[in-house]
């Protein structure tokens, strides 16, 4: 039998590791005057290779620890922790963490990371017993050293904005999950509303209802004028911020953030 010539094709490959990082989880805060420290939990991977923690004001720090510690200095951010490994994976985000850098006296601020239990209790730990106050939009509730919460407020309403006083500059450090501001309604009355402003750029002032022409935040105001359009020191909108709306009318609307 003639055995002929055999000839096989060389066959040669490569795998490729395209698997998502584990997820670093329990993203916690603490601080130490304007030094704020940022933990975590994480399982770590066999190719892990560092962690990268990103800020809502688009600034990337990096750590290969469970931790990171840096100044704040803006008066308010959010922050999000992944992992990446060798290969330059990258894992889903975190839970969120938001810190408001608080002065001494009252603080007009909008909660745009909350956890699931909205009570103040809750809301407010990190701030210990500095916290002094806290008032929202007919509802308010103090701290007494030996009662506890006392007042009308109890829990926290997502879009609502709020007045928190301090005794002394703090950060209220908050983790828990972004509010959606796409799906939040905001049913405003005639007059004056207490809302927070929940996207996560600022915005100008053009994208307030034509029904509403006043707008006020802390220390800064404008007023809508049909012919010059918007006049005051309130420039822009700004993440974490709350602001008190004077409307004309009741209406419904949904903050438009944009891309």
């Amino acid at each position: 039998m003639d055995e002929g010539v055999f000839i096989s094709d060389v066959v040669s490959g490569y795998s490729v590791d395209n698997i998502h990082p584990t997820t670093p989880s329990d993203l916690l805060g603490t601080h130490l005057d304007n030094d704020l420290t940022l933990q975590w939990n994480y399982n770590m991977d066999m190719d892990f290779n560092y962690h990268e923690i990103k800020s809502l004001l688009d600034v990337t720090r990096y750590s290969t620890e469970n931790q990171v510690t840096f100044t704040q200095e803006e008066s308010y951010d959010e922050y999000t922790v992944n992992s990446v490994d060798i290969n330059d994976n990258i894992s889903e985000n975190s839970d969120k963490i938001s810190v408001h850098n608080l002065h001494y006296g009252a603080n007009l601020v909008g909660l745009n990371v909350l956890p699931d239990n909205l009570n103040i209790s809750i809301i407010l730990e990190s701030l210990e017993s500095n916290i002094n106050s806290i008032i929202g939009e007919g509802v308010a509730a103090s701290l007494n050293p030996t009662l506890g919460w006392i007042g009308s407020l109890t829990n926290i309403s997502p879009g609502g904005g709020y007045w928190i006083r301090v005794d002394s500059d703090d950060m209220l450090i908050l983790p828990g999950e972004s509010v959606d501001c796409g799906e939040l309604n905001f049913n405003l009355n005639e007059g004056a509303n207490l809302i927070s402003y929940c996207c996560e750029q600022s915005m100008p002032l053009d994208i307030i209802p034509e029904d509403c022409s006043e707008i006020v935040g802390e220390g800064a105001a404008s007023t809508f004028n049909p012919v010059l359009g918007w006049i005051g020191n309130l420039q822009e909108l700004n993440p974490g911020k709350g602001y008190w709306l004077k409307c004309s009318d009741q209406i419904q609307m949904q903050w438009e953030c944009g891309e």
